[in-house]
């Protein structure tokens, strides 16, 4: 499968590699008490009735904190469908998100779709 046929979250995320995207789409409470408990911190607690993604990139359901995402704002306020195809490709505040995630399949996924530009 290619990147361009997956759903790429702004940041270059695999939507359908998610936990919470899978958990979203089967409708699966018992995955969704997972998630809550696994991504749940002292700063911000989250619920399994909170999880509902259907990627940023589908414009569809998100995570309450997804609303914050700079990349999200950013790439909205660009209306880009992904930061691959931005102008300010690979800003500083992506690769910001990129070393929390610990870079790897977002970046790839990303690269791999501005080379087909």
């Amino acid at each position: 499968m290619t990147t361009e046929a997956r759903l790429i979250a702004k940041c270059g995320l695999d939507c359908q590699a998610c936990p919470a995207y899978i958990a979203t789409q089967n409708n699966d409470l018992e995955a969704k008490k997972k998630i809550a408990a696994e991504w749940s911190s002292p700063q911000y607690s989250l619920k399994a009735e909170e999880i509902f993604c259907d990627g940023c990139g589908a414009g569809g359901r998100l995570l309450s904190f997804c609303h914050a995402c700079d990349i999200l704002q950013c790439a909205s306020a660009r209306n880009v469908a992904n930061c691959a195809h931005c102008a300010d490709y690979a800003c500083d505040k992506l690769k910001k998100v990129w070393d929390g995630l610990g870079g790897g399949d977002a970046k790839t996924n990303l690269d791999a779709i501005r080379a087909g530009l």
